[in-house]
């Protein structure tokens, strides 16, 4: 494994201004872009062994062809001699329980119930009791009063003390930001406070898709290789190694409500210990904890944090149940959805003869001749979605097909660009 050991000093375009923050796999830098005259956020890769080289790669491919306002925008994927970075949207703001929550206390682990949420039944004994046994003769001990005292008061849940106004814009754009990524056949797998910026505009931005796949075309419940994502914040079968669904990043969300709202995470506990309780059992729900808490709000943190995947709702729902007495903005809102939706998703007609044109050059191809088509036309005509459609179709057909795709994008400057996503498929 090779890894850099001293700070990215910059290049001859791109000059280094301050350190911004670092992760297990790079460090993101405040950097300005000589060439396009403005600042950018530029992400180092610190381990350059080949595994994370490739995972550097399809966390900037995940999101480069995808433009939303609630998506840091990525700009290039670059590799100078064995440095590789990438440049995207420079985000001045506070990442998302400082922005909700302010100065309010957050607690990063929280058992059964915190001490403060508890409610005790009421003490029965008169005034004229706790005189007697409070008084200095039968208690000298100050800690021993302070005990006793907690006995005979009945302790209430703390208040919500949190913006909820503010709170339900911030929830709008980032659900609106999710359902984006979604549209798009995108998966976050990692969505937490410190991966969603609150900029000074007020506008919410996710970031870091270094976890980032693309949507399995259909429910298979096969697991992955490994358990991916942040113990607190990952959904149960994200837990338990499944591949997940919107419905996991729908969780993710719902535990950053809940966190908003209370101040306290779910469960507590070593990594292994929280997410074996998420396997077994629901969390309470957030009234439980804090007092004050809308029915609206609380409810819609239960139903997203239920265990089973297909007993949260789907995002629609979600954006109608946040959107309330919005009407306008959630219409305008689904319609720029729309437009991000996968291309080859849609009916695919009046492409007979280019279809056939390519089955017969399919033909050629299992027949052991080598076989090169050309598909040309104006920009925006669907050239890359006709092709996209019919390798789909040959993977359905044909089970054991091995189709490798790559292309030469002019926002990538990497060693042998038309190739490098082809060797990607391979390895």
């Amino acid at each position: 494994m090779s890894v850099i050991e001293t700070d990215f000093v910059g290049t001859s375009r791109f000059e280094i201004r301050r350190r911004l923050g670092a992760g297990g796999f790079g460090v993101v830098y405040e950097a300005f872009d000589r060439e396009r005259n403005a600042p950018v956020a530029l992400k180092t890769l610190h381990q350059g062994d080949a595994e994370a080289i490739y995972r550097f790669k399809q966390e900037f491919r995940a999101l480069a062809d995808i433009t939303h306002r609630n998506l840091a925008s990525l700009y290039e994927l670059i590799c100078e001699g064995d440095q590789w970075f990438f440049t995207m949207e420079l985000v001045q703001g506070v990442h998302f329980l400082k922005y909700t929550r302010g100065d309010a206390p957050v607690q990063t682990t929280v058992g059964k119930k915190a001490t403060a949420a508890k409610v005790t039944e009421p003490e029965t004994r008169t005034l004229s009791d706790a005189i007697e046994i409070l008084s200095p003769n039968k208690l000298p001990g100050k800690a021993n009063t302070r005990a006793l005292t907690t006995k005979l008061v009945r302790e209430l849940p703390p208040p919500c003390i949190i913006d909820l106004e503010q709170l339900r814009g911030v929830l709008r754009q980032l659900a609106m930001g999710i359902m984006a990524l979604h549209s798009a056949g995108k998966l976050h797998r990692d969505l937490k406070p410190s991966n969603v910026l609150v900029a000074i505009d007020q506008r919410v931005v996710i970031l870091d898709f270094g976890l980032a796949i693309e949507m399995p075309r259909r429910e298979t419940g096969e697991q992955v290789a490994r358990v991916v994502g942040t113990p607190q914040f990952m959904s149960p079968e994200q837990a338990c190694g499944l591949a997940g669904s919107e419905a996991s990043d729908w969780y993710s969300f719902g535990v950053m409500l809940f966190q908003a709202l209370t101040g306290q995470l779910p469960f507590i506990g070593t990594p292994a210990e929280i997410m074996m309780k998420k396997q077994r059992r629901e969390p309470e729900a957030p009234s439980e904890l804090v007092s004050g808490v809308p029915r609206d709000l609380d409810e819609l943190c239960i139903d997203l944090l239920r265990r089973l995947p297909e007993d949260r709702p789907t995002g629609k729902d979600i954006l109608k149940r946040i959107f309330v007495g919005h009407t306008s903005d959630l219409r305008k809102s689904l319609t720029q959805l729309t437009e991000l939706s996968p291309i080859e998703s849609l009916p695919f007609v009046g492409r007979d003869e280019l279809l056939e044109t390519l089955d017969e050059a399919f033909l050629s191809m299992k027949e052991g001749k080598g076989v090169t088509v050309l598909v040309h036309g104006s920009s925006g005509l669907g050239k890359s979605a006709l092709v996209r459609h019919y390798i789909e179709e040959i993977q359905y057909v044909e089970a054991k097909a091995l189709v490798l795709s790559g292309r030469c994008y002019e926002r990538e400057s990497v060693p042998y660009n038309a190739l490098d996503g082809i060797v990607d498929a391979l390895s």
